[in-house]
């Protein structure tokens, strides 16, 4: 008699298959990402203004708040936005120069200030930064207070790296590998500046110098002197020459050497060569 109950399958039972969905970005990522989404807005918005007179003011306060409380993932965002062109009115009249021109001035300004807040992070993209400024400097349309701008720039600069840089090797006892690291951090602020001297624009050669002095004068203090060494006898060579037109602004950079106390190597090369090869009759008009 054959068996009416049915036979179990052979076959195991295949487990319910779940869906493999694409892994989601996590809540916190995301947030963080439209956060930078709207910060970089907010700062773009602003950087516009800079260059309008009836809303630049508000645009700065609105930058610095931004500075003050810029989280660390920002900082490139912000400095994208400041390296930028600032947006100014069509036209070579009197009020487009002034506002490109403050717009220029405040980002350089700025650019500054966002080093100073996050020195670190700052380091990485010096020089980027160094580059803008020099940018800057290059421009015959630049006026006064972009220059005075850059040169207040490339001091706090060389505050913020080269004199701390100098000070941490000097106290370490860093010896002759610290010399070699602080003259080739000095190296990106010195050779661009060298090369800024040697635009035949008076004007241009003015405000090079004086940056040139300012960063010799904020970056040479302590154990920062040694990174300029080599500097004394090429500002020199280039008084003697006939490429520089703004010789009187090109001895600042002497005078801010003194103040670090390189006066020995001054004694020897200012107090004979300088006198020797230019002569006493065309330093007192270079000073005139």
């Amino acid at each position: 008699m054959s068996s009416s109950s049915s036979k179990p399958s052979s076959k195991p039972s295949k487990p319910v298959a779940q869906s493999q969905s694409s892994p989601q970005p996590k809540p916190s990522s995301l947030s963080s990402h439209i956060a930078l989404v709207e910060l970089k807005s907010r700062i773009l918005a602003s950087v516009l203004k800079l260059s309008d007179r009836d809303t630049y003011q508000i645009a700065i306060d609105d930058l610095e708040k931004v500075i003050g409380s810029l989280p660390s993932d920002g900082f490139s965002v912000l400095l994208s936005c400041l390296l930028i062109d600032p947006a100014s009115p069509a036209g070579d009249s009197a009020a487009a120069v002034s506002g490109r021109n403050v717009a220029r001035r405040e980002s350089v300004r700025l650019l500054a200030l966002l080093c100073s807040a996050q020195p670190d992070a700052g380091a990485s993209h010096l020089p980027k930064i160094i580059a803008h400024i020099i940018r800057r400097l290059k421009d015959p349309l630049s006026d006064s207070s972009v220059r005075d701008a850059c040169r207040d720039a490339f001091g706090s600069l060389a505050t913020l790296y080269l004199r701390s840089h100098a000070n941490e090797a000097y106290n370490g006892g860093g010896g002759g590998g610290g010399s070699s690291t602080a003259a080739s951090l000095a190296g990106l602020f010195v050779k661009p500046l060298l090369e800024v001297l040697g635009e035949q624009n008076k004007t241009v050669q003015v405000g090079a110098a004086a940056s040139l002095a300012k960063v010799v004068e904020c970056g040479g203090v302590g154990g920062g002197a040694v990174a300029f060494q080599k500097l004394c006898p090429r500002i020199c060579r280039m008084l003697a020459g006939q490429s520089i037109l703004a010789k009187g602004a090109l001895l600042s950079v002497i005078s801010s050497l003194a103040q670090v106390r390189m006066i020995d190597l001054l004694l020897r090369w200012s107090a004979f060569k300088v006198v020797e090869i230019i002569g006493v009759g065309k330093l007192r008009n270079f000073r005139s």
